[in-house]
């Protein structure tokens, strides 16, 4: 298991309440902690080891393999966006002084944005929430940007630093002549 999604755990919690399971019986079958159970649940796919998460699905009688390559419930008309801050398919805004990106979000064009190349994010890229998305520039649920502004210092160079490279470049070319 490489990396599990944070909508994972929610799969795991609708099944162990439609069990009418505890968290803290669910914990004490797989001899980990409510604790445990309960951040993995709310999205926090590093608060179980993996083999506690095969135990976890095991108990719940979830086919933990399935779930990695099924499709969320109502994703066939799911939206997308591309996450990448450079991609011209993001549309700039400003917003109480800052920069900000409103994604184009589509309904399934693909894994990969036709305009950079980058992958399609399917839901919020915040590690603790993976909400599924909706119209807008922020997660309704956690409010983090869809898309993270990038960096101003990297989108218009510096002369000075564009100077230096220059002088670099010659620099290394006639070390090699010489």
């Amino acid at each position: 298991m490489a990396t599990l999604a944070p909508s994972l755990g929610r799969i795991f919690a609708e099944r162990r309440r439609s069990l009418r399971l505890t968290q803290a019986r669910v914990a004490g079958l797989i001899g980990t902690s409510q604790g445990a159970v309960s951040g993995f649940e709310n999205g926090n796919p590093h608060a179980l080891a993996d083999g506690k998460v095969r135990e976890l699905a095991r108990v719940l009688e979830l086919d933990l393999d399935s779930l990695g390559s099924e499709t969320p419930t109502g994703a066939a008309g799911a939206l997308s966006f591309c996450a990448n801050g450079l991609c011209p398919t993001n549309d700039p805004y400003l917003v109480a002084g800052g920069l900000k990106l409103k994604p184009t979000f589509a309904v399934d064009p693909g894994p990969f944005c036709g305009c950079c190349g980058e992958p399609r994010a399917k839901e919020c890229q915040n590690p603790m929430c993976g909400a599924p998305l909706r119209e807008g520039l922020c997660c309704y649920r956690c409010g983090q940007a869809y898309v993270e502004a990038p960096d101003p210092a990297r989108l218009v160079p510096d002369p000075l630093e564009r100077e230096l490279e220059v002088r670099r470049a010659l620099n290394r070319e006639l070390r090699g002549t010489s």
